[in-house]
Order: C-alpha cells, then sequence, then structure tokens
C-alpha cells in the first residue's frame, strides 16, 4: 500500500492547521502499567490499528535506532529511493512508517517480555532495560522475516493526573537488536530499525 494512503489513514492530507493536530496522540486509554502498555502495543500491530498503536504512545515519543544502523542505506519496500537511517524518529515519523509497514504486510506479531515491565506502585516514570522481544513479519504467503533473541531498552511515563486512575505510555524505544537472529524466510533485516526503515 502506497505512503498516501497511510498518510490519510492519521490525516496528513488534510489543510495544515489539521494535520498538526492528527499527529497528536488519539485519547489515551487508562493503561494501568508498563505491561498493559505493551500488551496493547503488540494487538495494535496484529492488527494493523494506527490508532490504538497511537494510544500506546506518548506525544514526544522516540524510537531510537541501535548505533550499528544509523547511518546505514537500506532499500525501501516499494520503488521509493534508498533511506539513510538516521539515529532516531519522532513519534510522527514513527507513526507513518509502522504504519505503512502494518498496512502492507499479510501479518505481524509483537511480543514483548511482560515480567521486567514492574514499577514501583508510586513510579510516575519507569525505564526497562533489555526487555526480550520478538518481531516475526509475513509480507506474502512465502516471504517473511522472524527476528528473535533480541531487547528493547523501553521508557513509559504515567501521564495521569494526581488522583486519577494510571494512563501509562510508551516514552521512548531504543532498538538492541543489531544482529538480530531467528529464522530467515527470503529476507532478513539486520535489526528491527531496519525493517521499520525499510517502510519509512
Amino acid at each position: 500500500m502506497k505512503k498516501a494512503i497511510i498518510l490519510a489513514l492519521i490525516g496528513a492530507l488534510v489543510a495544515p492547521a489539521v494535520v498538526q493536530a492528527h499527529f497528536k496522540p488519539a485519547a489515551q486509554n487508562e493503561f494501568a502499567g508498563p505491561a498493559a502498555v505493551t500488551q496493547a502495543l503488540a494487538k495494535a500491530f496484529s492488527r494493523a490499528d494506527i490508532k490504538a498503536l497511537q494510544n500506546c504512545l506518548a506525544p514526544d515519543f522516540t524510537f531510537y535506532f541501535n548505533e550499528l544502523d544509523v547511518a546505514t542505506v537500506v532499500a525501501r519496500a516499494d520503488t521509493e529511493p534508498a533511506y539513510n537511517v538516521p539515529p532516531k524518529w519522532t513519534y510522527q515519523e514513527f507513526i507513518l512508517a509502522v504504519g505503512e509497514m502494518l498496512t502492507s504486510v499479510d501479518f505481524v506479531v509483537l511480543s514483548f517480555q511482560a515480567d521486567k515491565l514492574t514499577p514501583t506502585a508510586d513510579a510516575t516514570t519507569f525505564e526497562a532495560k533489555e526487555v526480550p522481544v520478538r518481531l516475526s513479519v509475513m509480507f506474502d504467503t512465502t516471504h517473511g522475516a522472524d527476528l528473535t533473541n533480541v531487547t528493547a531498552d523501553l521508557a513509559f511515563e504515567n501521564a495521569a493526573a494526581p488522583g486519577a486512575p494510571a494512563a501509562w505510555r510508551l516514552k521512548s524505544w531504543r532498538d538492541n537488536s543489531h544482529g538480530a537472529g531467528g529464522a530467515e524466510m527470503g529476507y532478513k533485516p539486520a535489526s528491527i530499525g531496519q525493517l521499520f526503515a525499510a517502510y519509512h
């Protein structure tokens, strides 16, 4: 699916004054903790649900590429010119690229190891280092990529007002997956970040 379609889905083909509003996260679900955020994120990936993906992210969310991927030239998934991987993506860039991927492939399965995602009861921020991640993608019925045995550093924030129910969101995702292991099914990106970058 062409990038114009994903842009339309998140409102980027409307008047400039409205574009900024559409790039802001949708009204947040009241995620009780970081584990609930990652569960919702995994569900959003599997359902190609862009609004649900937005719900999981803080407005200033940042995706950090592995330093070994920065400046790598990645062939894109369509006919556009190759892409030079930057050090990081903003919320908008992440939504555009991952949204394009989710609406272009046959299916995606994302999972995080939840037992590393338990903050203290009074915490308003939480960081988890080297959280095990798995990302499996089927581009069509015979070609895919299965990125396993990899990790990410994740940061979360509780955006709830004092006294209100918890409203955790993912604030940053630092990709540690360069040299990812896993089954090769016709395509084997060097990292989760490189796979995402192919759809920017």
